[in-house]
């Protein structure tokens, strides 16, 4: 790492404050321009623009040499404190503030909150390093792991043409192609920022503490309206169960290397509160995903490691393997597990093919029809096999399904599935060299939190239309383009 690398922007510490009278002509002419837009486009967020110019001109040299680091920690606080509103969270009939505040980031003008975060603050990052840190990216390959990400919006892209080409509808394919776009700038967000592991544990640490924070807000809300959930799908949304796990995961570690008591007592009560609201929010694709993570675990940490902690992993095995046993024939939420493994393949009653057998046969039949191309994006499949008509309560069925690994396939053909499956596999091959790595650098905790939230995220695109949901693309590109700086940093070239 070179001293250019580390310094994030061009402010110097020692440059002069405005004076008053100049600050306050600017932050005066801000307000009026920002009036002036909201008046001809009232409740647009781009009204907000000049003054987010000008608090950032003012207040950014006061953040010191890490300013952009420590930005994105804000950023982070934000996402997880306000609740995704796109995602209809705490069921149809509750509505509370946090979920009133998720207009901020989640509410789309043709972009929505987050995109606006990730385009603005990638053009930052590049525009206050100087040519001698951009040229250290390129030795760092950032072109490489740009490319990668970039690969699944530039196959969909072909894809769309020959679906337009072919009679698709424009706005169906926007639709169907909505956040792919913006995985490249999460990617290069996390690839300037991780420039060493301890932004990594930073990072990681802020997410467990809102999502502990988030999951005692949920337990809250679900005792005060028990009877709602009774009858609701879910607790928080789909998708705060993958976030969960990251919580759950970095708990656990924290309980494991803490001296502290009582520290430990407070991880293990956060860890309490989280896997509480885990198992209330209730989502299959998430055990799936935390149980495959689990499984690979052991054949990717350092061979001593595992030596060492075997018998403590087989002791904590068969305690599992018992727990399971004798409450596979409960109900949940103590005999989870079990009645989680039953109700695979039953949405539909215990008589022929569930609604997702029938959903992934018509998504293999598009392959099959167009093997070279796929259907194209901007069309819905059609219903070789009749379905459910669920239009009432997702009128988009035929055009997002649940797996959206297999509709990849059925609207983008090989090409698109090819590039939707490197996304994945690279995050898990390099989640993989992290932990390999581990017993010569300090990427274990990086490392163990992508390969778990890799998982996460492949279980949601295959079972959970994952694909679509802003916060899981921004994890998703940060650990792709962080996890790559990190090896570059830390590992020889020859071993990645």
């Amino acid at each position: 790492m070179t001293s250019s690398d580390r310094a994030p922007y061009t402010w110097r510490a020692e440059q002069p404050a405005a004076s008053a009278r100049w600050s306050l002509f600017l932050l005066a002419l801000a307000a009026l321009t920002s009036a002036l837009i909201f008046v001809r486009m009232p409740g647009q967020p781009l009204s907000l623009a000049p003054l987010i110019v000008f608090a950032a001109w003012r207040f950014l040299p006061l953040l010191g040499e890490k300013a952009d680091q420590k930005m994105f920690l804000g950023f982070i606080f934000l996402c997880f404190a306000v609740d995704d509103m796109s995602q209809v969270p705490w069921g149809r009939e509750i509505d509370i503030l946090t979920e009133d505040l998720g207009v901020i980031l989640f509410k789309s003008y043709g972009l929505t909150g987050m995109e606006f975060f990730a385009i603005g603050f990638s053009l930052w990052l590049i525009l206050v390093r100087s040519k001698a840190q951009l040229l250290y990216w390129v030795r760092q390959n950032i072109i490489t792991v740009i490319a990668l990400s970039s690969a699944i919006f530039i196959a969909s892209t072909i894809a769309g043409m020959y679906g337009l080409a072919s009679g698709a509808n424009v706005q169906t394919y926007l639709i169907q192609t909505r956040f792919l776009h913006i995985l490249p700038f999460w990617t290069f967000i996390g690839f300037v920022l991780l420039r060493d592991h301890r932004y990594a544990e930073q990072v990681i640490l802020w997410i467990t503490v809102m999502v502990t924070l988030k999951s005692a807000q949920a337990i809250g809300v679900y005792l005060m309206h028990r009877d709602v959930f009774k009858l609701s799908e879910y607790l928080v949304d789909h998708y705060f169960s993958a976030f969960s796990v990251v919580a759950m995961v970095a708990l656990t570690r924290y309980l494991w290397v803490t001296r502290s008591w009582p520290i430990k007592l407070l991880c293990a009560l956060s860890a309490l509160t989280v896997l509480t609201t885990y198992v209330l929010n209730d989502r299959r694709t998430s055990y799936v995903g935390f149980a495959l993570a689990f499984f690979m675990l052991p054949g990717l940490i350092p061979t001593a490691w595992l030596r060492r902690l075997l018998p403590k992993l087989l002791i904590a095995g068969g305690v599992g393997a018992l727990f399971v046993g004798a409450t596979w024939n409960m109900p949940a939420p103590i005999g989870f597990i079990g009645a989680t493994v039953r109700s695979f393949g039953s949405e539909d009653g215990s008589e022929g093919p569930s609604y997702r057998d029938l959903e992934n046969a018509n998504l293999f039949a598009a392959a099959s029809s167009s093997p070279l191309t796929g259907i194209g994006y901007g069309k819905e499949f059609t219903e070789t096999y009749p379905m459910p008509d669920i239009s009432f309560v997702y009128e988009r069925y035929r055009m997002l399904p649940h797996n959206l690994f297999l509709a990849s396939w059925g609207f983008g053909g090989p090409l698109t599935v090819a590039a939707t499956s490197l996304i994945f596999i690279s995050l898990i091959w390099m989640a993989g060299l992290l932990l390999r790595a581990s017993d010569r650098a300090p990427v274990f905790f990086p490392g163990l939190i992508a390969l778990f939230y890799a998982l996460q995220y492949f279980s949601y695109t295959f079972g959970d239309i994952g694909l679509q949901i802003n916060r899981n693309q921004m994890l998703a590109g940060f650990f792709l383009g962080g996890c790559f700086r990190l090896l570059q940093t830390y590992l020889p070239r020859e071993e990645i």
